[in-house]
């Protein structure tokens, strides 16, 4: 994904891991992570594809890279962690 920028992945340079938060914001899919919010996505799916493509392109550069999506509670559940989920994911 060309959104990435390595020097914004994480809001902590010692942390080595990066969370991909897909979350509704004002009625509109996005994606946050570090210190950027990407979008809006035309819908909940492409926002899920866009940051599972952008968490395994930060898994290939050696963070620690996780996608959550936030659920109707509002609660963020984990969707798809880099080495342990396939990529690309089953549709």
């Amino acid at each position: 994904m060309a959104f990435l920028a390595a020097d914004q992945l994480t809001d902590d340079p010692a942390s080595n891991s990066v969370n991909f938060y897909v979350v509704l914001d004002r009625g509109a899919w996005k994606i946050k992570y570090g210190r950027r919010v990407i979008g809006p996505f035309a819908s909940r799916d492409h926002a899920i594809t866009a940051a599972v493509d952008a968490a395994h392109e930060s898994g290939c550069l050696s963070h620690a890279s996780q996608v959550l999506v936030q659920g109707e509670d509002g609660q963020f559940h984990s969707l798809w962690t880099y080495g342990q989920d396939p990529y690309p994911p089953p549709r």
